[in-house]
């Protein structure tokens, strides 16, 4: 077995702000880089997309309008993104070239340390939300728009607003109905508060002088930072009693009389157990992974729905397992519910 590429991990901590920054040193000629925040949101107005969305509209730095686009095509990079999950907003970058690797590390630290969205308030008018005459636009706001054009995110939607009470419930990405609350100076509020290095944490992978990169940082730019604090993510609170509700979407197609999907999810209270975690991502492959899938056959056997997926939302402190079932009935919850129970309460792995 080739064990070349083995890691060796390191730990650090900026003296100054606390910011976290973790190495893994190996002999792997890819390079990697990121910084995350956490980003756990108080409300839908999806204020964490946006600015996932406008520190990359340039910087003090690199005062370009599109520098990820920019990046994208002069850079030799094996990965370029940004993403916002829902308890936290990641910035990763991948290069198998030195220089390459240094200017994409260098842009994304610049952007989301001295982005340009004060000086700019039409960074936030354009990635965000404004009336443009006819009426509301914005990027963020027009993908989240299609985003809710399903009935499953729709649902979805409403049972995390049923399962947390600790900031899950919201939709970091932002709902429509919602985004237009967020005003300019609450965006940058926002900004000034989270995108801080003690809120941060700085990941370094592959073949590296850690040593200059570490110095390169601090003289940078976490040397210009204060130390700072921010409230943890906590646990929710359990439910007294499993919740049971009806919800409606419109939509302008005629779906016919088996227009309804049920949905059933369950907090999973074992992030940090990886056995546990595998464990159930094995049960869902059981479940539903096919048509011999026992939780699928059962229910498509019976007639209660035409198709059954399931899923684990595992990028949060507390998973969640969902099961959505589609092209049911109105009256076949109590069906669903008993079938369900009956499967779980029986499976037998020989």
């Amino acid at each position: 077995e080739n064990i070349d590429n083995i890691g060796e991990g390191f730990l650090y901590e900026h003296i100054k702000t606390g910011a976290k920054i973790v190495y893994i040193k190996n002999s792997d000629k890819n390079k990697v880089f990121s910084i995350a925040f956490r980003t756990l949101p108080k409300n839908n107005t999806g204020v964490f997309h946006i600015l996932e969305h406008c520190v990359l509209c340039g910087s003090k730095k690199y005062p370009l309008k599109e520098p990820f686009n920019q990046l994208d095509k002069c850079t030799i990079n094996t990965y370029l993104n940004a993403i916002t999950f829902a308890d936290k907003t990641l910035y990763p970058v991948a290069s198998p070239n030195d220089k390459d690797y240094f200017k994409l590390l260098d842009v994304y630290l610049d952007a989301v340390f001295f982005p340009l969205i004060e000086e700019k308030k039409g960074i936030f008018l354009q990635e965000g939300w404004h009336y443009n005459g006819k009426g509301i636009n914005g990027v963020v706001y027009n993908e989240m728009k299609g985003a809710y054009s399903t009935p499953d995110a729709i649902i979805d939607f409403k049972v995390k607003e049923k399962l947390f009470n600790n900031g899950y419930e919201y939709d970091s990405g932002g709902h429509p109905s919602y985004i237009t609350n967020l005003t300019y100076d609450d965006f940058l509020k926002t900004y000034k508060k989270y995108y801080t290095p003690s809120n941060s944490i700085i990941y370094f992978y592959g073949d590296l002088d850690i040593d200059y990169y570490l110095s390169y940082l601090d003289i940078e730019y976490l040397s210009k930072f204060d130390k700072s604090s921010i409230n943890i993510i906590e646990k929710s609170k359990n439910l007294d009693k499993p919740i049971i509700f009806e919800d409606f979407y419109y939509t302008n197609e005629d779906l016919g009389e088996e227009k309804n999907y049920i949905q059933a999810s369950f907090k999973l209270k074992f992030y940090k157990d990886e056995v546990k975690n595998i464990a159930f991502d094995i049960l869902s492959d059981i479940l539903t992974e096919n048509q011999e899938g026992i939780l699928k056959k059962a229910l498509v056997d019976e007639g209660i729905c035409t198709d059954v997926t399931s899923y684990i939302d595992d990028d949060m402190l507390e998973p969640v397992y969902t099961i959505l079932i589609e092209g049911t009935k109105e009256d076949s919850i109590e069906k669903f519910k008993n079938i369900l129970e009956n499967t779980i309460k029986n499976i037998n792995i020989d």
